[in-house]
């Protein structure tokens, strides 16, 4: 498989479709969507283009994309297991994005990501216009927190059942918001809503548990 790689600026490229310009200053989630769709002409893009496309957000971006993608069923399963690997390294606040070079270099349908955004941006226009930034100081200090938190609920998206990846990965896409947009509010709510996740995909796997065993005795 080779050498883990750490990404700052990935030299792995896509034909037809040239990194986007970096760019000072807020930019919301809805608008970083749109932009990557627009700066791609591709039919797909690998890990490592979208980690350039947000340079001073690079893993929350990115993570806000697998949250997206994780909705969709069959592409939970690996949008969960690149969550873990960048989640991780956010417990210590380690500041470099790490990937192995067979995750940094998958692909991910455009077409597909494109359906996803016809439905989140509208959503996430509107969660901007509630969730101002605010409490950006304690936003960055709960990084840690907030890791953990991606780190269980991307535990709970390698589930095997029917529409429990939905509820993660949405609390998943609340908490990189959070971070995007430096709300302290937003991560409270996605806090909460992150424990009754937790809780629901754990009632589901221990009912799931408990109708095998009476199966089986």
């Amino acid at each position: 498989m080779g050498q883990p790689m750490s990404i700052a600026r990935s030299t792995l490229s896509v034909a037809g479709v040239a990194p986007l310009a970096p760019r000072d200053g807020h930019l919301p989630p809805s608008a970083l969507i749109e932009r990557i769709l627009r700066a791609s002409d591709a039919e797909s893009v690998s890990v490592a283009w979208l980690l350039d496309q947000s340079p001073s957000a690079a893993r929350e971006a990115l993570m806000l994309v697998l949250a997206l993608i994780a909705i969709v069923p069959g592409a939970s399963l690996p949008a969960g297991l690149i969550l873990l690997v960048l989640a991780v390294p956010m417990i210590r606040n380690h500041p470099t994005i790490w990937l192995p070079p067979v995750i940094a270099a998958r692909h991910i349908s455009v077409p597909r990501l494109a359906r996803l955004a016809d439905h989140v941006v509208p959503v996430l226009k509107w969660q901007e216009s509630l969730f101002r930034p605010a409490g950006e100081r304690l936003v960055g200090l709960s990084r840690p927190v907030g890791a953990v938190m991606i780190v269980l609920l991307s535990a709970t998206l390698l589930v095997p059942l029917p529409f429990s990846n939905v509820p993660p990965a949405f609390v998943i896409a609340m908490i990189a918001v959070s971070y995007l947009e430096a709300s302290a509010l937003l991560l409270a709510v996605s806090a909460v809503s992150a424990v009754l996740s937790l809780l629901l995909t754990g009632g589901v796997v221990w009912a799931a548990l408990g109708a095998v065993h009476a199966l089986l005795t």
